[in-house]
């Protein structure tokens, strides 16, 4: 007889057993102290097979053993997914009710439907989701939050949730503080993030309008664009700014998906010059652009909510896959910046691929992997900010290069004509203004066109430069030297009277007649003739530059190989001085 009793206690424990396992029922879930961590290994899932489910036709799923336990601390099954259920067993183990907070799903989600039930039947029940008036239970950057009374001894937590976006369905049982260190966590993390992108817009902003170059603007609005995207898919934007409007809700994160990755492409291709380098990649990359923003428009107009997601996710990742190209190709192209604008478009590419796998259910759902497009964001915007900088001294630097080009003649590297008047008026104006004595020499180099006939232009190219090496390490850094023209040079010489400015030109002739030229294994001689003068009161720079010309030309009637001097005596009449 006991051994009977044993064997139908057997029996009875093993049938149990099969039940439980029969019904996938999870171990209840003690709701004191409250859970606090995602809830999705505790639930039990059921994808629904068809038409929708009443609460009491899933209960009789559940009672077949169609529900499964969860697989995953976060239920993500990515786009296109059919309605599912989550079901929870509440232990409450005091007297009295407890009042916590069920986080359930995201912002985007179409339907979130909540029923906490007992076995007299539905206690409480909630609907909340994008697709209602007024946006009930969404709180920005959390969620669906709905406020739960359980009562003592178990009871059972039933979600419903209903979306063609992704399906993403975090599960949380919170007391006040938890939610209270919940919502400081994403208040802090969204101010800085959002902090972060809008000072650096207003920076590029501010350059554009200084500057005036197109790419600072298209930064400021790619940045414009992931901060109206954050908005729009953390429900920020929804809570905010149009509660009351689903219809727009329905379509704002995937329109604002396809802005995003049409400034991204618009800002790469300006910011690597890409119609310049690749006109008819920049041509194609225009055309995408539009196309993507017609495409989604059409969506809307037609209500195609299915396919819109499709858009949006692919334009997105399409985008970044093409960022990510542009800048393969241009860094190895060598072109300025590239390398900082590759390194920015691989960290943005990444956060949004984690992102987006750990929505789609392709990476283990966390803050950090969900979170990652945020810090993403943020690391290739400062290397962006940082190509920008590159860009611009590069630029700058160019710039000076053709300014020091326009400046100076390329044979000898002295300053052409034209850059010698500015320089020349500022220095002479100077001089009048505070009555100080300036000087000014004319060098010709003597019968230079017989040189070219005879050694040939290379040989009278040294020669020339030969003479501007020499007047740049005579002169000192306060004087003007200058390709006047053909073989003349001009030396503007402030602090100088006419005595120490003929004493220098009597150097400087000694020094080109020195000067040791070689061509085809033959010497080549040189000598030059100067004219030497100095400011006098009210005299004009062209004025004193005639006087240098004329003391010029009286040195070659003299001769040659030596130095004039226009002097001018104390009745105001010029004479030449001279020194051979």
């Amino acid at each position: 007889m006991l051994v009977i009793g044993r064997r139908w206690i057997r029996g009875c424990c093993a049938a149990l057993l099969l039940a439980a396992l029969a019904h996938g029922q999870a171990e209840p879930l003690t709701v004191v102290p409250a859970p606090g961590g995602l809830l999705g290994r505790q639930a039990e899932v059921l994808v629904e097979p068809g038409a929708p489910l009443r609460l009491d036709e899933a209960q009789a799923a559940w009672q077949r053993g169609e529900f499964s336990p969860g697989r995953r601390a976060v239920l993500a099954e990515g786009l296109g997914s059919r309605p599912i259920w989550q079901r929870l067993t509440l232990y409450n183990p005091t007297w009295g009710h407890v009042e916590l907070h069920l986080v359930a799903g995201m912002t985007w989600i179409d339907r979130v439907d909540v029923y906490l039930t007992r076995e007299s039947g539905p206690m409480t029940q909630w609907q909340g989701g994008d697709e209602l008036v007024g946006a009930p239970f969404a709180q920005p950057g959390l969620g669906m939050v709905f406020p739960l009374v359980v009562p003592p001894g178990h009871s059972e937590l039933w979600v419903r949730t209903e979306t063609p976006d992704p399906m993403l369905v975090p599960l949380r049982l919170l007391d006040d503080n938890g939610l209270r260190q919940l919502e400081r966590l994403q208040h802090y993390g969204y101010g800085l993030l959002y902090g972060f992108l809008l000072a650096l817009m207003a920076y590029n902003a501010v350059l554009f309008v200084g500057v005036r170059i197109g790419t600072y603007l298209r930064y400021s609005v790619y940045l414009l664009s992931f901060i109206f995207v954050n908005q729009a898919y953390t429900g920020h934007g929804l809570v905010w700014l149009w509660p009351d409007w689903p219809a727009l809700q329905r379509y704002v994160i995937l329109s604002a998906m396809v802005l995003f990755g049409v400034a991204g492409l618009a800002f790469s291709t300006s910011f690597l010059e890409i119609p310049r380098e690749a006109p008819r990649v920049g041509r194609a990359l225009a055309g995408l652009q539009l196309l993507g923003v017609v495409g989604m428009a059409t969506c809307a107009m037609l209500d195609a909510h299915e396919p819109a997601v499709w858009l949006g996710f692919g334009f997105v990742a399409l985008a970044a896959t093409l960022i990510v190209l542009l800048g393969l190709w241009s860094w190895r192209r060598r072109q300025p910046a590239a390398g900082y604008f590759l390194a920015a478009a691989l960290c943005g590419m990444g956060g949004t691929l984690s992102t987006t796998l750990s929505t789609w259910g392709g990476l283990p759902w966390s803050e950090t992997t969900f979170h990652a497009i945020d810090v993403g964001l943020m690391v290739e915007a400062t290397l962006l900010a940082l190509a920008l900088g590159a860009r611009m001294r590069v630029q700058e630097q160019a710039r000076e290069r053709a300014e020091e080009l326009a400046r100076t003649d390329p044979l000898t590297g002295l300053l052409n004509r034209r850059a010698f008047r500015e320089l020349a008026s500022s220095a002479h104006a100077a001089a009048e203004r505070r009555d100080r004595p300036l000087s000014l020499l004319l060098l010709d180099l003597d019968h230079f066109k017989a040189i070219n006939d005879t050694h040939g232009h290379a040989a009278g190219d040294a020669a020339l430069r030969a003479v501007g090496a020499l007047l740049r390490s005579t002169a000192r850094v306060s004087d003007l030297c200058a390709r006047w023209g053909g073989e003349e040079f001009l030396l503007l010489l402030p602090e100088t009277d006419h005595a120490e400015a003929r004493a220098f030109a009597e150097r400087l002739r000694q020094a080109v007649w020195d000067i040791v030229l070689t061509h085809d294994g033959r010497p080549i001689g040189m000598t030059a003739s100067l004219g030497v003068a100095q400011r006098q009161p009210q005299q004009s720079l062209d004025a004193l530059i005639a006087a240098a010309d004329a003391a010029l030309y009286a040195a070659k009637e003299a001769g040659r190989n030596r130095v004039e001097c226009e002097v001018i005596d104390r009745a105001g009449t010029a004479s030449s001085g001279s020194a051979a």
